[in-house]
Parts: structure tokens; C-alpha cells; sequence
């Protein structure tokens, strides 16, 4: 047992799109499309109550890995969330016990795409032949950020607005600023929002973040139209005139 906490065991290597990576995308899909099917029938406070659940099991998740984390000896300031699903990671959860429109806005849809593209992409996570903590921290936290917005819009909690999109733009930014600002602000070396590295799309010469950044914005900007199909009609029929 001791091996799944220090991840020892197994054999390493990449095993993306293996049987546990395989098996987590089957659960999450599973676990989320029942719970939709079953949240749509509940009371608006049932709902709410449900969310709740998922979040504070969520948040106290991420509290207990970085408890684990610093019990090996891991500094405390490595367990800030600098990479943009470890941040997601710690705001959806708590933007749900606000329940703040504007915050859900600024975040909820961004974390759903980022834990998406992991799921799709999950590159340095599916690192082992067997299951270990590392592997489940990634899995339970990329599995929230998608579960949490996905329950919400679909029992009509959260309903994204074409004419807000800006505020999911402003997350962006907040997002650039954690993952690259601040850990050059504390010394810390790393490319934790992929501007510096092998990812798709990379034009020799043009910096990433000219090319990442025009992509956010035009994938974020398709997922409010296709959420908000009525609030983008509008704001095309008004540009129009």
C-alpha cells in the first residue's frame, strides 16, 4: 500500500490512453451523465444540495493532497495551484458555495475546457502502469472541474450569457498571471500554462502566448455561442444593424 502513496511501484512510462486512463474517462462520463439525468428531477434545493456534496468533497480533497504533499517534505509554496485545472481545482468549489453568477462566468466554463483537454491530452499524469495518489490527485481533480459546471448548467444553475463573455476573457488573464507571473515572481521555474512547450499549434519563432491566446479566446468564444445559442443570435442580429 505504501507503494500507491509514494508511487514507486508499477512500472513507469506513458500509459495515456491505457486501462486506467480509459477507465477514469468511462467513470467520469458515466457517474456525470446519471447524475445530470437524476439532478434534472430533483428540487431546486435538492440541486443545490447535491452541488454542495460535490464541492466540499472537491475542496477537502485538494486540502488533503497538499497535506500529503508537505508530509513528504514538499514546500509549502509548491502547493499553490500555479497550473490552470490546480486552480480551477481549488475556485470551482468554492465559487459554488457562493454561488456567485459573475465569478461562475469568470471561471466555470474555462475549467470544464481545461479538464477536457486533459482528459484528451493528459500529458506527465498517466505516468505509471498501476494506480497511485498522484494519478488519482489528477483524476479527482480533473473529474470535478468538469462535473461541478457540467451538473450545474444542466439542472439550470448555471447558464452561461454570450453578452458575459468577456468575463470569461478576464479569466484568462487571471489564469496567465497565476501560472506565469507569479511563479517568476517567487523564483519558481516551470511552464505551467504550456507557453514554452511542445504543445500543438507552436510556430517556430512566434511565441506561444500569441498563438495560445488567440485560441482561448476564439474557443471560449464558440463554447458561449453553442451554450447561449439565443444570447449569440442576438448580439449577431444587433452588430448587423
Amino acid at each position: 500500500m505504501s507503494y500507491f502513496w509514494t508511487g514507486e511501484g508499477g512500472v513507469p512510462g506513458d500509459f495515456a490512453y491505457g486501462k486506467i486512463h480509459l477507465f477514469a474517462v468511462a467513470a467520469l462520463i458515466v457517474v456525470t451523465v446519471l447524475m445530470c439525468i437524476v439532478g434534472k428531477r430533483l428540487s431546486a434545493k435538492n440541486k443545490r444540495n447535491v452541488i454542495l456534496v460535490a464541492a466540499v468533497i472537491s475542496l477537502g480533497f485538494e486540502i488533503f493532497w497538499r497535506g500529503v504533499w508537505i508530509g513528504r517534505g514538499v514546500p509549502v509554496l509548491e502547493t499553490w495551484p500555479l497550473y490552470p485545472c490546480n486552480l480551477a481545482g481549488v475556485l470551482v468549489p468554492l465559487i459554488v458555495f457562493t454561488n456567485n453568477k459573475t465569478l461562475k462566468e469568470i471561471f466555470y466554463v474555462f475549467a470544464f475546457i481545461g479538464g477536457i483537454i486533459t482528459f484528451v491530452y493528459p500529458d506527465g499524469i498517466f505516468v505509471n502502469s498501476v494506480l497511485n495518489f498522484s494519478i488519482l490527485k489528477s483524476i479527482l481533480q480533473h473529474t470535478a472541474i468538469i462535473f461541478i459546471p457540467v451538473f450545474e448548467y444542466f439542472t439550470g444553475q448555471f447558464k452561461p450569457q454570450f453578452k458575459k463573455l468577456w468575463l470569461a476573457i478576464i479569466g484568462l488573464f487571471i489564469h496567465l498571471f497565476n501560472s506565469e507571473y507569479l511563479p517568476r515572481y517567487f523564483g519558481m521555474e516551470g511552464d505551467y500554462i504550456f507557453l514554452r512547450s511542445g504543445l500543438p499549434f507552436v510556430i517556430p519563432g512566434v511565441p506561444q502566448v500569441l498563438i495560445l491566446g488567440p485560441i482561448a479566446i476564439i474557443v471560449m468564444f464558440v463554447f458561449y455561442a453553442a451554450l447561449d445559442r439565443k444570447g449569440s443570435k442576438a448580439a449577431l442580429r444587433r452588430k448587423k444593424q
